[in-house]
């Protein structure tokens, strides 16, 4: 079996060609509906947990903080959802170019003049308060400078509706294993060792030292609860979940069948999934 969220990222970027017309971007489209239908990827699962239990439908106004590429947002396109908006202060030619394309697509699949993703300043987020119902961030924080940070919830908590969700999928210091580096526990250390660690590969040196600010759990829910009155950790909703595609090595698959089954034991399992929870992705889930 082929890793299917990876088969459906090719898709997206075929769509996103930029020569297509718009018959034939509507034609892919199409195929791309059917081929994906109920499609639900395995880290997207807590995702769509918080999306039924908090009544985000599809006419919900939802922003994608940090869209990247904008595949979540062709993700939730694909399941209905038509209110939908991306930002991010990627400012590359590359990125110029990915969001005009996306732009292109969006217009013809829903139907929309508007542009739908769009580059930001990285302060203020060029939207009206109480705009949306649903803001979401995947793996974005921890590129976010500690002097932003707070501006950066502030300003989700002035965008975001009286009844709104704001949810965040967060890699933080106390994981194990660090994807940035590809390198386990060093990060545990304190920076100057860390950085002391790493110092014969230059370049993941500099994304440490530049680009990732990676923060203790509990120092992440402390910064939430400043702006948010409900500030909840959900990154169970996805442990307990077996892993049915190929998003993972097959040593990961191995050893996230282990933790489901013993996340899944009677009484026992609660117990697991609360103490070994707070090793994995964070999963932070915010209310006015």
């Amino acid at each position: 079996m082929k890793n299917k969220w990876l088969l459906f990222k090719k898709s997206i970027n075929d769509l996103n060609d930029p020569k297509l017309k718009d018959s034939e971007i509507k034609k892919k489209w199409s195929t791309i509906e059917k081929d994906y239908k109920n499609f639900k990827p395995n880290h997207l699962i807590g995702f769509l947990k918080v999306l039924s239990k908090n009544k985000i439908t599809t006419k919900s106004c939802v922003l994608d903080h940090g869209c990247g590429n904008g595949l979540t947002l062709f993700f939730l396109a694909l399941n209905g959802y038509q209110n939908i908006w991306g930002i991010d202060i990627n400012s590359s030619k590359s990125f110029d170019a990915r969001m005009r394309s996306c732009n292109k697509v969006f217009k013809v699949i829903l139907k929309s003049k508007k542009n739908r993703i769009q580059v930001y300043n990285g302060k203020k987020i060029p939207f009206k308060s109480e705009f949306f119902n649903f803001i979401f961030s995947q793996q974005v924080i921890e590129h976010v400078k500690d002097n932003l940070l707070n501006n950066y919830l502030s300003e989700e908590r002035r965008t975001l509706s009286k009844d709104g969700v704001v949810l965040h999928q967060i890699p933080h210091r106390l994981g194990p294993y660090e994807g940035h580096t590809n390198r386990w526990i060093i990060h545990w250390f304190p920076k100057n060792i860390h950085h002391y660690l790493l110092k014969n590969e230059e370049q993941k040196l500099l994304v440490v030292k530049k680009a990732l600010f990676l923060k203790w759990p509990w120092q992440l829910k402390f910064h939430f609860k400043k702006y948010f009155n409900q500030v909840d950790n959900v990154s169970f909703l996805r442990l307990k979940y077996n892993v049915s595609s190929r998003e993972y090595s097959k040593k990961e698959r191995v050893i996230r069948k282990f933790l489901i089954f013993t996340f899944n034991l009677p009484v026992l399992g609660k117990i697991f999934t609360t103490s070994l929870s707070i090793f994995f992705q964070l999963e932070i889930l915010a209310k006015k």
